[in-house]
Formats: structure tokens, C-alpha cells, sequence
């Protein structure tokens, strides 16, 4: 067994839970699942601080066969004076071990909420059916609790399929989960821009030779230096598109954003021909260009809530906008068929204007891609596909992942952003920088009392008591559904740490909270340029973020304790006032 000290500047980070080196002891399993956004950075972040496992996803739409997705050790090697971490070697805690299953932000809430995983989180591993994880730990989550959603877990009521008990629902299937579990922990863990990705190619010969084969794939005249995309969109584009009012590639709309040329590639034989011209490509009718397929999220996800919350801000105005009450599911308006990322099959029936849907963020990113190859010598067998879906940054160029699976060759499009002051036109991708000009400078973390400001003129938002006051909710009017900073990337949000504040393990608290402090203090996960994090396209949070968070749920300081709101045991503790809060809690997470 080990223990290593991370040195953060002038302080280090010494692991709590770690035994003393060469003294054995059992290793601690601490249990979670939600998010399939974050779940293959959480799953190296876990693997850093503790023993490396296999990262499980839950099928879409059933609790049985998961998948396994073997997510490759990150090597966090930053330039001097930095401390440099390789965690194929070397871990932080070997006397730990994080679990960790994607299955959808919706399910990560129900599980937290129910504490059941068994029921909400499924068969956790393949081939073993059926085995669910013994326990609930922690959860996380891209949609973010509301004060209706605290009120739930505090008094009672149905939250994301899980009826618990209290006062307001006596009659709920689970057990109270403030009462039984302490009150709810919920915090930014990163800033997450939601990208719109697609393959470049749109058509695939083969030659006569049977074996060539001949991609075409999007004449993009401003494409990005990295080759990564500079498609270009505009949220009066892409409204019409994800509400299924354009369903064609050839659609005048993008050919005007995209320097008024055809987006036909210029080897392409298909002719471009015009308007009133059948069958050749700039035909906007039947027979003519390249359907666009929308791709979108089959689970209740928090993906498709950040997305969703997004296109209910800027589609308002839009005649036929189905984006009305921001959630983690799609409206079902615009529901087509759902294509199981597994099997491959299909329930439904493909409909162009209407989305193919199909499990996390992994499974998007799977159906994007133009794999299929054409099985018939020359045009008459020719393969024409142009999908266009949401999905994490970390599925599509230019974002370097190490989780051995972007290997989907998917581009971003920009999002064009006109400042209605100057006129000046941004063209934006979804980049981490650009995802961390989306939460502002004057977007700072809730505080510890009513009174009071963090700088002259800025006062924070809310009260670090309230659990909602930490996040941004599933609203049309959040902030964070369409910045004000007009160079930000707009389609952008938070994946959020839940938890309770109760153990009744020991080993358990100490692991979560060694944890935890590793993920809010190490360059691993803080280092914007090399940590894991900015490497996949997301954004670490802010410094005055990672600082309230240390200071209010893990390390504790004098305007923070009364809070109660730091992770303790449960039973323990006076019978009120600061570090009560698990005093009357007995059986603890």
C-alpha cells in the first residue's frame, strides 16, 4: 500500500483514509453513477486518487447488460515548478476504490434520492447479472436540483421516478433521504460547453475495383486551423433545425452563414445545379442535397437538459418552437426512432425532422459517426449520411481525450453571436475557454450570509446554505441559458456533484472526503491547460469556486461551520448547533 503527497504550490495535499505505507489494510468501494458527460474524466480523476477500474454505462433503455468502456491512465505532466502525476503508475489512495456508472444525469438523481442503485442504476457488472452495486455514495449530475428538487428530498415527494417519504408524501416508496441520508451536498465539478457534432463526410462511393472507396465530405471555406470544423450556425439556424423546420444540408440558411457557398464538396459529381433542378445537390426539395438526420439523447440526461434549457431561451420566438419547459428529456413532439448503441437496432422508424435518440453521450457520438462503408460498385450504391446531434466537447475535434475511445472523427460547428451594440460577429466553438467566458467574472459562488459582497460592486449569488444556490436551475431564464458575454460559447452549463452529508462508514467518509479535496485542489483536474479536465473541452471552475467549495463542504472555516453542511459521520456530533447535522441521523450513506 502507498500514500503520495501532492505538493499545490506551497501546500500539499496528504490523502485522508490512506494507511500508513507498508501497513495492509482493506480497500474502501465507494459507489456512484449519473452523468455520462463527465463520466470518463471522473472515471481518471477516481483513478488517480485510487485503484483503477473498469468505467460501467447502463444501457439506454433497460437495467440490465451495461457496458464497459476501459478509459486509459492520464499522464498529468505540466512544466516545472508543477508537480507532475502519472496515474498509470502512481495513485493517490490504493486503499480506495471509486465506482462509477454512467446511466444519465436522470437516474444519477433518482439513485441519490432513493438511495437504491439496484433499482435506478441497474446491473453494474456485465456478464454478472444480476449485480448491482451494494450502496449509494454520491451521484452526479449535468441538470441542476432546483429549491422544488431540495424541497423534494427534504419533505417528500417524486423526484426523477424515486417517490421518497415525508411530510408531504407519506405514502413514498423510499426512506426520507434528509432524515435518513443528512442534508443534500450539490456543486459545480466543471463548465461544460454542449457541442454540435458531425462527421465531415455526407457520401461514400465504392470504386469499381470493389475495394476504393471515395468519401465526400463538406465544403467548409472557413474551416478551423486545427481542422476540427468551422461550420458555421446561428441560434435562428439551429432553432429551425433541432425543431425539425430544416431538414436538409442544402438549406439556404447555412449556405448564407457559411460565406454564401455551397457546402457540396467541390470533387463532388453530383451536380450542383439550382433550385428548381431535381436530384442535383443544390436542389432543396425531395431528391436534391443531403438529409440532415437530428441525433439526440433517448435516457432523462443532463446533457439534454443544459441543451434543451438553451433552445427554450433562444427559440422562444420561434413559430412551432417545441422548446417550452426546460428538462433531461427531449419534447416528445420531436420524437423519432431510438437506435440502441448495443444491438444497433432500431425501434421506430427514422423520420427526417424528428430525432433519432439513443443513450448517452458515447452512443450519440456512435450514431454521428459516418462508420458504414457502401457494399455496391459505383452511384447506384453510393452512401449519403449528414447527421447533425448535441454532445460533449470531449466526442468531437479538437478536444485531445485519453479515454482510448474518440475515435468517432466528428467536427463542431461554430455558433455565430452578433453583438447588438458594435455589430461585430463572433464566431464561436465549443471550447473550454469559451465555456469559462460563459460563467462571467461576475459569476461568483453563494455566500455565507445574506450581507455582504465578495468584491466592490459584485455580490454573490445566493446562499451557500441552499443547495440550489450553488447551480444554475433547468430555466429558460438562467443565466447560463444565454450568456450575456457575447464571445461565449452559449450552449453551456454545469455537471454537478450530489451528495449527502451522513456516513455511517468510516473508511467511506474518509475516502469521499480524500477524494473530493484531491479533485477541488490537484492540477490533475484544476490545471485549465494540462489537467484531464481542459484536455477533454471542458473548463475547471474558477478559483473563488474551487475555494468556497474546500471551505464549505470539505475543510471547513469559521463563517462555514454553522452551515453544517461538511461531510461527517453519521450518529455523531452535539445535539445542535455547529456539527449537528448527523447527530440524529443513524444510518447514514
Amino acid at each position: 500500500m502507498s500514500k503520495i503527497k501532492l505538493l499545490m504550490g506551497a501546500s500539499a495535499l496528504v490523502a485522508a483514509g490512506v494507511s500508513m505505507a507498508g501497513t495492509a489494510s482493506a480497500v474502501t468501494q465507494v459507489y456512484g453513477g449519473g452523468g455520462t458527460l463527465i463520466a470518463p474524466y471522473l472515471r481518471q480523476a477516481e483513478d488517480c486518487y485510487g485503484n483503477p477500474v473498469l468505467l460501467v454505462f447502463k444501457d439506454s433503455t433497460q437495467l440490465h447488460n451495461p457496458t464497459t468502456q476501459s478509459v486509459a491512465a492520464f499522464n498529468y505532466a505540466p512544466p516545472p515548478p508543477k508537480a507532475p502525476l502519472n496515474c498509470a503508475t502512481t495513485h493517490v489512495d490504493t486503499n480506495t476504490t471509486l465506482n462509477y456508472i454512467g446511466t444519465g444525469s436522470g437516474a444519477g438523481i433518482g439513485g441519490l434520492y432513493s438511495h437504491s442503485a439496484v433499482n435506478f442504476w441497474g446491473d453494474t457488472v456485465p456478464g454478472m447479472n444480476p449485480s448491482p452495486y451494494p450502496t449509494v455514495n454520491y451521484a452526479t449530475s449535468d441538470n441542476g436540483l432546483a429549491a422544488t428538487d431540495v424541497t423534494i428530498y427534504n419533505l417528500g415527494g417524486t423526484e426523477q421516478g424515486a417517490s421518497v417519504k415525508g411530510v408531504n408524501n407519506p405514502g413514498g416508496v423510499y426512506p426520507n433521504p434528509q432524515a435518513t441520508y443528512g442534508n443534500l451536498i450539490q456543486y459545480p465539478l466543471l463548465i461544460a460547453p454542449v457541442a454540435f457534432g458531425y462527421s465531415p463526410v455526407y457520401k461514400k462511393v465504392l470504386g469499381a475495383d470493389g475495394t476504393t472507396v471515395t468519401s465526400y465530405s463538406f465544403n467548409v471555406k472557413k474551416p478551423r486551423a486545427d481542422h476540427s470544423g468551422g461550420l458555421v450556425v446561428d441560434a435562428g439556424t439551429y432553432c429551425k433545425i433541432f425543431n425539425g423546420q430544416i431538414t436538409n444540408w442544402n438549406d439556404p440558411a447555412l449556405k448564407a452563414l457559411n460565406s454564401n457557398t455551397s457546402l457540396r464538396a467541390t470533387t463532388d459529381p453530383t451536380p450542383e445545379g439550382t433550385p428548381t433542378t431535381p436530384g442535383t445537390w443544390e436542389y432543396t426539395g425531395a431528391g436534391g442535397g443531403v438529409p440532415m438526420q437530428i441525433v439526440g439523447r433517448s435516457d432523462n440526461s443532463g446533457t439534454t437538459s443544459i441543451f434543451y434549457r438553451h433552445l427554450a431561451n433562444v427559440c422562444a420566438s420561434l413559430a412551432g418552437n417545441n422548446y417550452t419547459t426546460p428538462g433531461t428529456a427531449l419534447p416528445p413532439a420531436l420524437y423519432g426512432a431510438v437506435w440502441d448503441k448495443v444491438t444497433g437496432n432500431y425501434t421506430g422508424t427514422e423520420t427526417l425532422g424528428k430525432f433519432t435518440r439513443t443513450g448517452g453521450n458515447d452512443g450519440v457520438a456512435k450514431y454521428l459517426a459516418f462508420s458504414a462503408v457502401p457494399t455496391t460498385i459505383g452511384t447506384a450504391g453510393q452512401l449519403v449520411q449528414g447527421r447533425l446531434g448535441y454532445v460533449g466537447p470531449d466526442y468531437v475535434l479538437p478536444a485531445v481525450t485519453f479515454t482510448g475511445a474518440n475515435t468517432y472523427g466528428l467536427n463542431s460547428t461554430n455558433i455565430q453571436r452578433v453583438d447588438s451594440g458594435t455589430g461585430k460577429i463572433y464566431s464561436i466553438p465549443p471550447t473550454a475557454k469559451n465555456a469559462l467566458l460563459a460563467f462571467g467574472t461576475g459569476y461568483l459562488p453563494p455566500q455565507s450570509t445574506s450581507t455582504g459582497a465578495y468584491s466592490a460592486g459584485v455580490t454573490a449569488n445566493g446562499l451557500r446554505a441552499n443547495p440550489q444556490d450553488w447551480v444554475q436551475p433547468p430555466s429558460a431564464s438562467s443565466p447560463l441559458a444565454n450568456p450575456s458575454a457575447i464571445a461565449a460559447y452559449p450552449v453551456v452549463g454545469t455537471t454537478n456533484y450530489l451528495g449527502y452529508t451522513c456516513y455511517s462508514d468510516a473508511a467511506v467518509t474518509a475516502s469521499l472526503i480524500g477524494f473530493l479535496k484531491f479533485y477541488e485542489t490537484s492540477g490533475v483536474t484544476t490545471d485549465a491547460t494540462y489537467g484531464l479536465i481542459g484536455k477533454a473541452g471542458f473548463s475547471p471552475l474558477p478559483k473563488a469556486w474551487l475555494t468556497a467549495i474546500q471551505q464549505t463542504f470539505l475543510v471547513p472555516v469559521t463563517a462555514t461551520k454553522p452551515l453544517n453542511l461538511n461531510i461527517l459521520q453519521a450518529g455523531t456530533g452535539p445535539a445542535s448547533g455547529t456539527g449537528s447535522q448527523c447527530n440524529a441521523v443513524t444510518v447514514g450513506g
